[in-house]
C-alpha cells in the first residue's frame, strides 16, 4: 500500500528555485498530506490478493513433486604415453507428478485489443492467451556427450596440453518451474487500483484498513483480475555447452609454473520472461520502442516536474491490456547466452616454506535475463529492457569483467616441529555491472526504472526536449543532461541510440585477506593444537576508505540500474520530453552483509 501527498494537499511552485522556509513548508505540507492520506485509508496505489468465492488462499500453494534421474558412463583411455583421453556420456531425465489446474479461459485464443481516436474508444485485449497452463517437463531427457584430452609435451619438461567439450545440465530449475502451481489462475483473484490504473484510486477514504486481515475489494469500477504462469512447451531445464583449451608448463626460474586456460560456453537450454497482458502497444516512440499508455501518458501537461503523473490527468499504463488478468507471464525457452573467460597465471608451488601465485582472468558473459528471483514476476521486473518481452543477450549482471588474484603464503618453524605460518590473498575486480534507464515509467509497462534511455546525438539536435517553465530553464535542463552524458563514457557511446543493458560499470575493487596460524603441542602423543587468526578485508581496517565495495543498487524493476531523467510525455513534434533530476542517482557501498567492512575470526582446532 503506498501513501503519497494527493495533488491538491500540496502547496509548492514545481519550477524555480526555493527558500530555505520554502522548502521547509514544502516538507512540512508532504508530510502532513501523506499522514493525512494514511488516516483516511487513501492510498495512491492498492493491492489486495483474495481466494476465490468458496476457495481459499492456502489453494494457491505449489504443491508438486519433481525427480532427475541421471545415468552416466564414462571410461579412461591411455592412448600413448603422452596421450590420455576421456569420454563419456550422461543422460538426465526429469519427471513430474501432476500437473497445475488446468484453467480453459486463459486457453481460449487472444482477441487483440485496438487503438480508437480516444481513450474512450479503445479495445481491449480479450479473451485468453491460447496457452496451455498444465504444461510441465515431465518425461524430459537430456543427452550429454563429453570428451576431454590431456596431450605431455615433452618427457624430461613438466609440460602439456589440456581441453574438453561437452554437454553439461545446470541446476535444476525446480523453484520457476513451481510457479505455474501456484498462480493456475483459478485459485485466487487481484483487485487493484493506482494513479496510473484502471480504475484510479481516486481522492476517497476507507479503502485501506491497518489490519491485514480486513482489507477491502469494494474498490469502485476494478475487475478481479487472476495472475497466470505457463511455461513454453519448448522449455527444458538449463543446460550449456562448455569448451576448454588449456596449457601448462614449468618454467627454468624459481621453480615457476606457468598456466593459460580458455574456456568457452554456449547455451543451449536456458530460461527468460515474457508478460503476455501488456496489451499491446498504443504509439511506437520516436526511438522505434513500444509504448502501452493511453493517450494522456503522452501529453506533456500530465506529468509534474518531478516525473510523477498529475492528479486526475487520466493517465493509464498497460492501456490495451485484458482486466480480466493481472501479471500474466510465460517461462520461455532460449538458447541466447555466451560466455568467454580467459585466464592466465604464474604460479611458485611451496618451496622452503614459500609459495605464491598471482592470476588475471578476462570474461564476458552474455544472458537474455538474470533470473534473479524465484519468482516469475520479479524475474519479468528485474531487467532493463527497449521492448519489455525482447529476446535480447546482452552483458550478464554476474559478470566480473576483469579481475586479478594474487596471494603469498610462507611457513616456518620457530617453536620445535610446530609451524608458524602467514598468508595473504588479494582480489581486484571490475566493479558490477549496471544500466542507465530512465527513472520513471518510460514506454507504460507499469514499471518505473527498467526503461534503457535514448541518448540524443549532440547537443541541440533536437531529438529529445527538455522540461523548463520557459527557453532558458530548458536550455539549462540540456546543458544539465550534456554534462552528465559527456563525463560518462557508457552514455557517450550510446549517443544517437539506446543505452545498453548493464554496459556501465561501478568502481573497482580492492580486497586483502590475512591468515596467521600456529600451530601448538598437544595433551598426547600424535596430537597437535591449531590456533588462527582470519582477517577479512584486512585493508578497511587499516584505512575504513579501503575495501569497499561500490555499486549501483539493485531495484525491483530494470535490476542494477541508474537514473537521472524522467519521462514527461512527447511533445508537439512525437519527441521524449525529459525531466533531468538534479543529482545522478549514486553509487553506493555494498554493506547488506558487513561486505565492505573488516573482521577478524578466530579458529581452534585438536588433532588426534
Amino acid at each position: 500500500y503506498n501513501f503519497t501527498p494527493v495533488g491538491q494537499n500540496l502547496n509548492c511552485n514545481p519550477v524555480g528555485t526555493f527558500t530555505t522556509a520554502q522548502l521547509i513548508q514544502q516538507n512540512a505540507n508532504n508530510q502532513a498530506a501523506t499522514l493525512e492520506n494514511f488516516l483516511r485509508g487513501r492510498p495512491s496505489a492498492y493491492t489486495v490478493q483474495v481466494p476465490v468465492v468458496g476457495g481459499k488462499l492456502s489453494d494457491a500453494i505449489s504443491q508438486f513433486t519433481i525427480k532427475d534421474t541421471g545415468l552416466f558412463v564414462q571410461d579412461t583411455w591411455n592412448a600413448t604415453s603422452r596421450l590420455t583421453l576421456t569420454y563419456g556420456l550422461r543422460m538426465d531425465s526429469s519427471s513430474v507428478d501432476n500437473k497445475p489446474k488446468a484453467n480453459a479461459p486463459a486457453a481460449l485464443p487472444m482477441v487483440a485489443g485496438t487503438v480508437g481516436a480516444t481513450a474512450a474508444t479503445n479495445v481491449r485485449q480479450s479473451g485468453g492467451f491460447g496457452l496451455d497452463n498444465t504444461v510441465t517437463i515431465d518425461g524430459q531427457k537430456l543427452y550429454q556427450p563429453r570428451f576431454g584430452f590431456n596431450y605431455k609435451l615433452s618427457d624430461t619438461k613438466a609440460m602439456q596440453v589440456r581441453g574438453g567439450f561437452g554437454l553439461f545440465q545446470g541446476a535444476a530449475a525446480s523453484v520457476w518451474l513451481s510457479n505455474p502451481f501456484s498462480n493456475p489462475g483459478t485459485a485466487t483473484r487481484v483487485v487493484t487500483c493506482s494513479t496510473t490504473s484502471t480504475p484510479n484510486c481516486g481522492n476517497n477514504g476507507g479503502l485501506f484498513n491497518p489490519n491485514p486481515d480486513a482489507q477491502s475489494i469494494a474498490v469502485a469500477g476494478a475487475t478481479p483480475a487472476s495472475n497466470i504462469d505457463f511455461l513454453d512447451p519448448k522449455l527444458k531445464q538449463p543446460s550449456i555447452w562448455k569448451m576448454n583449451l588449456a596449457f601448462d608448463t614449468e618454467l627454468p626460474w624459481m621453480g615457476l609454473v606457468f598456466g593459460a586456460e580458455y574456456l568457452e560456453l554456449k547455451n543451449k537450454d536456458s530460461i527468460y520472461y515474457k508478460n503476455l497482458n501488456l496489451g499491446g502497444p498504443v504509439k511506437t516512440g520516436p526511438d522505434g520502442r513500444p509504448m502501452f499508455y493511453s493517450q494522456q501518458g503522452y501529453l506533456p501537461a500530465s506529468w509534474n516536474s518531478t516525473g510523477g503523473v498529475v492528479s486526475g490527468s487520466g493517465v493509464t499504463s498497460k492501456a490495451l491490456s485484458n482486466l480480466s488478468y493481472a501479471n500474466v507471464l510465460e517461462a520461455v525457452h532460449t538458447d541466447k547466452g555466451t560466455g568467454k573467460v580467459f585466464t592466465v597465471q604464474l604460479s611458485r608451488p611451496v618451496t622452503k616454506g614459500l609459495g605464491m601465485s598471482i592470476a588475471y582472468t578476462r570474461t564476458d558473459a552474455k544472458e537474455v535475463s538474470p533470473l534473479s528471483s524465484s519468482v516469475s514476476n520479479s524475474n519479468f521486473n528485474g531487467r532493463a529492457s527497449f521492448n519489455p518481452n525482447e529476446e535480447v543477450a546482452a552483458n550478464s549482471g554476474y559478470m566480473v569483467k576483469d579481475r586479478v588474484n594474487a596471494s603469498v603464503s610462507w611457513a616456518k618453524k620457530f617453536f620445535g616441529n610446530y609451524n608458524t605460518r602467514f598468508g595473504m590473498f588479494y582480489e581486484g575486480r571490475s566493479g558490477k555491472p549496471y544500466s542507465w534507464t530512465v527513472n520513471n515509467d518510460l514506454n507504460g509497462d507499469g514499471l518505473a526504472g527498467n526503461d534503457l534511455m535514448y541518448i540524443p546525438s549532440a547537443p541541440g539536435s533536437g531529438e529529445v526536449s527538455f522540461f523548463g517553465a520557459d527557453a532558458a530553464a530548458k536550455a539549462a535542463a540540456e546543458a544539465k543532461f550534456w554534462n552528465v552524458v559527456q563525463g560518462n563514457k557508457s552514455l557517450m557511446r550510446s549517443r544517437g541510440g539506446v543505452t545498453q543493458r548493464n554496459d556501465d560499470f561501478g568502481p573497482w575493487t580492492n580486497s586483502f585477506d590475512m591468515r596467521l596460524s600456529q600451530e601448538i603441542r598437544g595433551i598426547f602423543k600424535g596430537n597437535k593444537g591449531f590456533f588462527s587468526l582470519d582477517f577479512f578485508n584486512f585493508g578497511n581496517m587499516l584505512n575504513k576508505k579501503w575495501g569497499r565495495i561500490n555499486e549501483v543498487a539493485f531495484q525491483s524493476a530494470g535490476g542494477q540500474a541508474r537514473s537521472f531523467v524522467d519521462y514527461g510525455g512527447l511533445d508537439a513534434n512525437g519527441k521524449y520530453v525529459y525531466i533531468v533530476r538534479s543529482n545522478v542517482e549514486t553509487i553506493d557501498i555494498r554493506q547488506a552483509k558487513g561486505e565492505s567492512q573488516w573482521a577478524i575470526q578466530a579458529t581452534v582446532k585438536y588433532e588426534f
